[in-house]
């Protein structure tokens, strides 16, 4: 059993190495508030212009590792930045980050990522949203995927139906958009008792469809998470963490190191302590 678990650990280890090189933008979301507005922080790369005031977010609450950010359903949204936002990627992006849904049903078209220039629906759209959509009876839930290519004769406007259900039982699901501008836009879900994720596993729990060359996006277009476009509708009901961001299309297996656990971490620490690091962490919020 210990030889295993070194194994697991330097797998992690090299993958997320690899990972982390296209790291561009990284959220943990944990600052406090104290009950008045607080910058949501970059811990990676740039600093987003207008920083993303928290307003009446709430960033005391527990997160998949340390603190997250809850969402109340009514008016909360974070913004991520204007014309210079990271998020508003022209070629190969990873997005990831963890969601906990509340035991019931959010309405319609909860955005959990919006980086679009229209409220309305993506036809004429430039872009892309990330959206959590009910997907049957009871807690069942789909994610849909809206984006608009820069020369796109149509529109991806895809609900992944037989996608993994994220949980809505108190649990948290990790959620992976990938965009390959040459080939194809994935999702990818995993459940937090998905103890050592492995690259299989990722491609088992991931639904595909094709993509049409680079994004464009327009001079509205200011990404925000938790609301539509404008920050006036779609809000997100539930609790978010850990949201980073890549410019390059991580692998299966890189995608279940970054499930694992595998955090920011200062460049000097030595990786074999970046690994154990991450992987201690998802044994104490598994």
């Amino acid at each position: 059993m210990q030889q295993e678990r070194r194994i697991i650990i330097i797998a992690a280890a090299c993958c997320a190495a690899h990972a982390n090189a296209g790291l561009i933008a990284s959220y943990t979301f944990d600052e406090t508030d104290s009950g008045v507005p607080v910058s949501i922080i970059d811990s990676a790369g740039p600093i987003f212009s207008s920083g993303g005031a928290a307003g009446a977010l709430d960033l005391d609450v527990d997160g998949i590792l340390g603190s997250g950010v809850a969402f109340d359903g009514n008016d909360d949204v974070a913004g991520l930045g204007g014309a210079s936002s990271e998020f508003k990627q022209t070629g190969d992006f990873t997005v990831a980050l963890w969601v906990q849904l509340p035991s019931l049903a959010p309405n319609v078209q909860d955005r959990i990522l919006d980086a679009t220039n229209s409220n309305s629906g993506i036809g004429g759209a430039q872009g892309w949203r990330l959206l959590v959509n009910p997907g049957g009876a009871g807690n069942a839930f789909t994610l849909q995927l809206q984006a608009n290519g820069n020369n796109q004769a149509g529109n991806i406007n895809t609900t992944f139906g037989s996608l993994r259900d994220l949980q809505s039982t108190g649990g948290w699901s990790f959620i992976a958009l990938r965009y390959d501008i040459d080939g194809e836009a994935s999702i990818s879900v995993l459940y937090d008792s998905d103890a050592f994720a492995s690259a299989a596993l990722v491609s088992t729990n991931t639904q595909s469809v094709a993509s049409d060359g680079a994004l464009s996006y327009g001079a509205l277009a200011a990404p925000r998470l938790g609301a539509n476009q404008s920050g006036t509708g779609g809000y997100f009901s539930g609790r978010m963490d850990e949201l980073r961001l890549w410019n390059t299309v991580l692998t299966d297996a890189e995608l279940a190191a970054e499930f694992n656990g595998v955090i920011p971490t200062p460049a000097s620490l030595p990786i074999f302590v970046v690994a154990s690091v991450g992987l201690a962490a998802r044994r104490r919020h598994g």
